[in-house]
């Protein structure tokens, strides 16, 4: 899921596409030998037609087809691809994505490293912290409105479910237009892309339970 700044955003050609699309992830992490990840994406007809490969990763960066979850998913001997569904919206294209993996190592291999770490877990399973984004060091405001005109109305999403009820969130990201739902074993996260991509160091997750 190569999908932050150093994500999204790796060359302005790149960007072209990838602003055309709206991501939804979720992480089931109730239980260690079976956590899923599901990715829910809309992206451009002419992004998904093209397809995106990131050449450093061991993992599609879009993977915008049937194929290219399924080649992820063979790239580890634990890891099971459980749905890939494509919806026909004309000028869009909605895929949805589901990974079982059955080790903790799978699931940070899936996530990758492009947020500069990758997923780390606490010593005993008991919590989390997830990486979003690595923005820039800083972005002038000519760089900014370009970003922000470029991702207008479009979102990242990430649910986290955990073992047990949530203790204690602790949040490093953009506070403009973002949203927190917290209850029970269920955490989720909505955030401007715009605004993750311009958050200047780490954007990350830390989850206790």
């Amino acid at each position: 899921m190569k999908q932050h700044l150093r994500t999204l955003l790796l060359a302005v050609s790149a960007m072209s596409l990838t602003s055309c699309l709206s991501l939804e992830t979720e992480l089931d992490l109730r239980r260690e030998d079976a956590l899923v990840l599901t990715m829910r994406y809309t992206v451009d007809r002419a992004l998904w037609e093209l397809g995106v490969f990131d050449e450093e990763s061991q993992e599609r960066a879009v993977p915008v087809s049937r194929r290219d979850a399924e080649e992820t998913a063979l790239r580890y001997s634990d890891v099971t691809l459980e749905e890939y569904r494509l919806e026909d919206k004309g000028e869009e294209v909605t895929v949805s994505v589901r990974y079982r993996a059955e080790t903790v190592e799978s699931l940070r291999a899936l996530w990758g490293t492009a947020a500069g770490t990758p997923i780390a877990f606490q010593a005993g399973y008991r919590g989390v912290s997830i990486p979003l984004a690595t923005g820039p060091e800083s972005v002038d405001p000519e760089q900014r409105a370009f970003i922000h005109d470029l991702f207008r109305d479009r979102h990242l999403r990430i649910t986290v479910i955990t073992p047990g009820p949530i203790e204690h969130v602790a949040l490093t990201a953009p506070e403009s237009d973002r949203q927190e739902q917290r209850e029970g074993n269920r955490y989720s996260l909505t955030v401007p892309l715009a605004e993750l991509l311009t958050f200047t160091g780490t954007s990350e997750i830390v989850l206790d339970w």
